[in-house]
C-alpha cells in the first residue's frame, strides 16, 4: 500500500498497530509499508495544523491534496495521527516524527477540547462561521476520550533512550528518571514553550558518565543555539535532525536550547486549490488564525501583501496569558473604485478557536486582494428571518463564502425558507449602529437544473427601519432574479439600523438565499 485511504480515525490508528508490531516482531516489511503511508499521509493528506480526514461523508481522507478549509478534521483523528507519529519516532530515532507530533498536540488535538475543558469540537475546520459551535457532549461521545488518551499518554512521549544516548522529542516542563548504559540520570526540563523557545535542562546522573544527549531542533526554527553550562556550543552536530551533545555528564551539569520564534509565513503546496493566494501563519509550533471578534468583524475581506510587518505579542489577559501576532494588513472594500483600507488585525492560536463567543474563523488569509472578499456592511450585522429550514442557517447570508459557483452550489452553506412554499417571506440584517445604505447585491439559490424545491421568487423588495416602522427603498433600479450571479440593486442612500428583503415566493416553490452583500 502507497497511500493512506478510508476512514480518518481507523486509517491512523491501524497505522499506528503496523508499526508497533513490527517493532515487537522485526517486521521490516511492516515498517517500509508504513513509512510509505506516513509519507502520504504527511506530504499530501494532511493540514497545516496536522488534522487529518478531508471528507465528512466517510470521515475519511480525501485524494492526494485534496484538502478543503470547511474539511471534515475529525478530533479523534488528530489523536490518531499522533499515535501514528509517535510510533514512527519510536521506530526510527528521527526528529521528523516528533516534529509531527508537536504540530498535531498543539493544533490539530488541542483544538478539540475548550478551554474550560467542559464542551468540544468533533469537527475541526480551517473555515468557519458563528454558527460553528462546540460540543458539552454528543451521541457519538468518542472525542473526549481519545483526548485524555493522548493527553494520558503524553509524559511517555517527552524522552527516548536507546542504548548509548538520551533523546529529547518534546518542550514540556517537567521531570524524569532514566537509565542510561546502566546509569540513572534524573532531569529537570524548565521552559515557557511554546511563547518563548527557551529551554533548559538540569541533568544529575547518579555518577559521572559518558553518554549522548540528543535535543530535537524543530523544522521550523532556523537558528537555534546550543549551551552547556553557560558556554556555547560553537559548532552544533545534528544527527537525524538532533542536536547531539556527546560527554561526560556530571551531576548539576545544565543544557540551554534557545529556539527563536519570529512570526513566519506559510504557503501551501501549489497543489492545494483551496490555499492558491493564501499565506497561513505560525509562530514556533503554533499555527494561528482570526477571528471576526478580534477584528471588527473582518476576516475573509483581509488580505496580506507580501511585505506587510508581523510582530508577536503578549496578551496576559487572554486564556491565561499567550502570544498573539499582529499585522498591517488591507481590506478589500466592496466599491472596486476606492483604494484598499489598512487594518491592524489581531490572530490567535488556533488552538483557542470558538472559546468566547460564536464567531467567524479562519486560518489561511488572503495574500492577494482577488482572493480577498469584499468588505461589506453585512459581514458584521446579525441576520435573522421569517423562516429558515433546520438543516440550513441564516449565518449563510454573511459568511463571506467565496463564489458561489453556481446557484445550485451545493457544497457551500445556503439559507432556504424551506419547507414554506409560495408565502410572503422576509430576511433582514441589523447593524450595530446606524449605517448609510445604498447598494446590495444577492445571489438567490435555485435548484431548477437539479428539479428539487426552490426557485428564485416571482418578485422582491427592499425596506429599511425607519422611526416609523418599515419603508421601501426609493430610486431602486431593477429587482433582478437572475441564477448563477450577484443581483445588484441600486437606491437612494438612507440612514437605518436595518435593512430588509421581503420576496413573493413562486406558488408551489420554495427559495433561498445564498449569499447577500451591503454597501
Amino acid at each position: 500500500q502507497k497511500v493512506i485511504v478510508g476512514h480518518a480515525v481507523r486509517g491512523t490508528l491501524l497505522w499506528t498497530g503496523v508499526v508497533a508490531a513490527a517493532l515487537e516482531n522485526g517486521r521490516g516489511d511492516y515498517l517500509a509499508a508504513a513509512s510509505r503511508v506516513w509519507e502520504n499521509m504527511v506530504e499530501r493528506r494532511m493540514y497545516v495544523t496536522g488534522g487529518v480526514g478531508a471528507v465528512a461523508e466517510y470521515e475519511g481522507f480525501g485524494k492526494d491534496y485534496e484538502l478543503p478549509n470547511t474539511g471534515y478534521l475529525e478530533t479523534c483523528a488528530s489523536v490518531g495521527a499522533g499515535f501514528f507519529h509517535e510510533q514512527m519516532a519510536r521506530a526510527f530515532a528521527d526528529a521528523r516524527y516528533a516534529d509531527e507530533l508537536e504540530r498535531v498536540l498543539y493544533n490539530g488535538v488541542l483544538s478539540g477540547v475548550s478551554d474550560r475543558g467542559d464542551s468540544y469540537f468533533y469537527e475541526n475546520p480551517l473555515l468557519s462561521s458563528s454558527d460553528h459551535r462546540r460540543w458539552s457532549w454528543h451521541s457519538c461521545p468518542c472525542c473526549p476520550p481519545m483526548f485524555l488518551k493522548i493527553t494520558g499518554s503524553l509524559p511517555g512521549y517527552l524522552y527516548a533512550t536507546d542504548a548509548d544516548s538520551l533523546y529529547v522529542n518534546q518542550y514540556i516542563g517537567s521531570r524524569a528518571k532514566l537509565a542510561i548504559k546502566g546509569t540513572d540520570v534524573a532531569l529537570r526540563q524548565t521552559t515557557r514553550y511554546p511563547w518563548d523557545g527557551e529551554i533548559t535542562l538540569q541533568v544529575d546522573p547518579a555518577r559521572e558518565a559518558e553518554f549522548a544527549i540528543n535535543l530535537r531542533l524543530p523544522s521550523w526554527c532556523v537558528e537555534p543555539k546550543l549551551r552547556v553550562n553557560h558556554e556555547p556550543v560553537q559548532a552544533i552536530e545534528t544527527v537525524r535532525g538532533y542536536a547531539k551533545l556527546q560527554r561526560t555528564w556530571k551531576p548539576g551539569d545544565v543544557v540551554e536550547l534557545s529556539l527563536p520564534m519570529p512570526v513566519r509565513r506559510i504557503k501551501a503546496d501549489p497543489k492545494v486549490e483551496a490555499n492558491v493566494g493564501r499565506v497561513a501563519l505560525a509562530r514556533g509550533p503554533i499555527v494561528y488564525c482570526i477571528e471576526a471578534i478580534d477584528n471588527d468583524g473582518h476576516g475573509r475581506d483581509l488580505y496580506l501583501p507580501p511585505d506587510a510587518p508581523l510582530a508577536a505579542e503578549f496578551r496576559p489577559d487572554l486564556f491565561g496569558g499567550m502570544m498573539v501576532v499582529k499585522g498591517k494588513a488591507a481590506i478589500r472594500e466592496a466599491d472596486p473604485v476606492n483604494r484598499p483600507s489598512p487594518y491592524e488585525f489581531t490572530a490567535i492560536p488556533y488552538f483557542t478557536n470558538t472559546n468566547r463567543e460564536p464567531t467567524a474563523m479562519l486560518v489561511w488569509l488572503a495574500d492577494t486582494p482577488e482572493k480577498a472578499q469584499r468588505s461589506s456592511l453585512a459581514t458584521q450585522a446579525t441576520a435573522t428571518a421569517s423562516h429558515c429550514n433546520p438543516a440550513d442557517t441564516v449565518t449563510a447570508l454573511n459568511d463571506q463564502t467565496e463564489g458561489p459557483a453556481s446557484s445550485d452550489d451545493s457544497t457551500i452553506r445556503r439559507f432556504t425558507w424551506w419547507d414554506h412554499r409560495g408565502t410572503e417571506e422576509w430576511v433582514q440584517y441589523d447593524f450595530a449602529r446606524e449605517e448609510t445604505v445604498s447598494a446590495v447585491e444577492v445571489y438567490w439559490w435555485d435548484e431548477r437544473r437539479i428539479q428539487r424545491h426552490c426557485r428564485v421568487p416571482s418578485s422582491w423588495r427592499l425596506l429599511y427601519q425607519s422611526a416609523e416602522g418599515w419603508k421601501p427603498v426609493s430610486g431602486a433600479s431593477d429587482y433582478g432574479t437572475q441564477i448563477d450571479r450577484f443581483n445588484r440593486v441600486t437606491f437612494d442612500p438612507v440612514k437605518t439600523k436595518a435593512l430588509r428583503i421581503e420576496v413573493k415566493l413562486q406558488p408551489e416553490w420554495s427559495g433561498g438565499i445564498l449569499e447577500w452583500i451591503v454597501e
